[in-house]
């Protein structure tokens, strides 16, 4: 990120519990950061972008350590059922229901709820699911609420926040943050809301970059993705049998060929001929994540909605509009 911009600090009255936010231009004002959108755009539509949300990057890990928990727990159960074990019966109905809910918990709902920017409406939407904690047998049907955004009254901050890194190594993260204000270029925040994937190691160049891309796009017609982005891409997505079923394989499947030959080679052969040893575990998970990922629905945007940001645009689209 450019110096002069890490030095603007927000003031505390704009966001009062993150003190070390860094306040970015507003919507009127170029950024001396490049726009790039990367690899967060999940979709693009004729008047829309749709970014990607985090919990894109776990989908199915709840459905896959359910359901090892569960053939962990139920032969245990068993075990101790014959034997007239209460405390290991007691333990272990407690490590089903937990394994249950875990399952069940990533089978149901959404398969994404991405942050929708709306061009023709100079608006910017994000969904909430409304699910009943206390009631899982309505996971079934949940509701959503859609919160809509004035874009005339978003501003941008950078967020930097510790996280554990390899080796359990601490490392900060950099998250771009939207803010709506009461009014436009206003101090008084009266929403935030996070946007699209945190960064690390970068001293927040990429969310300064996306936030740039993003700007131009609704303010100045800018284009869906710049010369050298590309649709967010997950090669073990669960959205693909064939992808799935290579989970933690990198030297097969989809995209193993950056593995092979990629500048890290020596590190990433190595681990993949090792990651070869659990080759049946890791396919039965990913298949598992399919399965979780084809039980859940898409993201039920209101007909509105969709009318206003317009069809997807295909690859060959997106090459034509100049990207």
């Amino acid at each position: 990120m450019d110096r002069k911009v890490m030095e603007t600090r927000a003031p505390d009255r704009l966001e009062p519990d993150t003190a070390n936010a860094v306040l970015l231009p507003g919507m009127e004002e170029r950024s001396r950061s490049a726009p790039a959108a990367g690899f967060a755009v999940l979709r693009a539509y004729k008047n829309g972008l749709a970014l990607t949300d985090g919990a894109s990057l776990i989908e199915g890990y709840g459905a896959v350590f359910g359901t090892l928990g569960l053939c962990i727990a139920v032969p245990i159960w068993i075990s101790a059922f014959t034997d007239a074990d209460i405390l290991g019966i007691a333990l272990m109905s407690v490590g089903i229901m937990m394994g249950a809910v875990m399952l069940l918990f990533d089978c149901t709902g959404y398969r994404e709820q991405p942050t929708l920017f709306d061009r023709a409406a100079g608006r910017v939407y994000i969904m909430h699911s409304q699910r009943d904690w206390l009631r899982p047998w309505r996971w079934f049907r949940i509701p959503v609420s859609v919160q809509s955004f004035e874009w005339c009254r978003i501003r941008a901050m950078i967020v930097p926040t510790v996280g554990l890194g390899g080796a359990g190594a601490p490392r900060l993260n950099y998250a771009l943050r939207l803010v709506e204000t009461d009014v436009p270029n206003g101090t008084r925040i009266v929403a935030s809301f996070g946007v699209g994937i945190p960064s690390v190691y970068d001293g927040g160049a990429e969310p300064a970059a996306l936030w740039e891309h993003l700007r131009r796009f609704m303010q100045e017609d800018g284009p869906h993705l710049g010369p050298h982005d590309a649709l967010y891409v997950d090669d073990s997505s669960p959205s693909r049998l064939w992808n799935a079923i290579w989970w933690w394989q990198p030297l097969l499947g989809p995209g193993a060929k950056q593995f092979w030959a990629g500048p890290y080679w020596f590190l990433t052969v190595p681990f993949g001929l090792f990651a070869l040893i659990g080759l049946p575990l890791t396919m039965a998970g990913g298949f598992i994540r399919w399965l979780s990922y084809r039980c859940k629905r898409p993201a039920p945007w209101p007909v509105d909605v969709l009318a206003s940001i317009g069809p997807p645009l295909t690859p060959a689209e997106l090459a034509s509009r100049g990207r």
